[in-house]
Formats: structure tokens, sequence, C-alpha cells
């Protein structure tokens, strides 16, 4: 990876911690429930967990932080294309390392 010039932006965190927990935790339980049995108890409090991690994002969805609200998505599919035409401004806050790397 290359180094940014020194008159470059500093990189500025978008997603929170309620973000990265509910991705994380998803994460986390998806692999507990592929791993166990099925029928295993340990099988069905993943489900529970992941049930649980989802009620969580809807709800900070609706109240979390500017980043992590539903209202700051893209309304429509047309603005993540266009993430990925040249002369995309870099200074723009984007939620993925794929998405600032298309930018520049």
């Amino acid at each position: 990876m290359t180094a940014l010039p020194s008159s470059a932006a500093p990189e500025v965190p978008v997603w929170d911690l309620g973000v990265r927990l509910f991705h994380w935790g998803t994460v986390a339980a998806v692999a507990t429930a592929f791993l166990a049995e099925d029928g295993e108890r340990l099988h069905e409090w993943a489900g529970y967990a992941v049930a649980g991690l989802v009620t969580f994002r809807l709800i900070w969805g609706l109240i979390g932080t500017r980043h992590a609200r539903f209202s700051d998505f893209a309304p429509s599919p047309a603005p993540s294309w266009a993430i990925c035409a040249p002369g995309w401004p870099e200074r723009r806050a984007a939620t993925s390392a794929i998405i600032r790397q298309a930018g520049r």
C-alpha cells in the first residue's frame, strides 16, 4: 500500500461502535451457527443472537449516530455507482476501504 501525501486529509472513522459490534457480532454468531450441529443448543442460541443483533441494528438505525441512521443511506443505487466514477471527491466520508480506494 502506498503512503498518502502529507497534504491528504486524515481518515475519519464513519462506523461507530454500535455498527461495528453489530457487524462483528453477526459474523461471530453466523460462524457459530454454521459450525454447530443443527438442533444443537449452541446453534439455537446463535440464531437468537442474530435476531437480537438485527433488532438492535433496526433500533440503532433510527436513533443512532449520523452515519448509523438509515436516513444517511443512499436513497437509490445511483449514488453508490457514482462513487466508482472517475473524479469522485476524495474528501467525502466513505464507510468502506474499497469505496475509498475507488474514489482515488
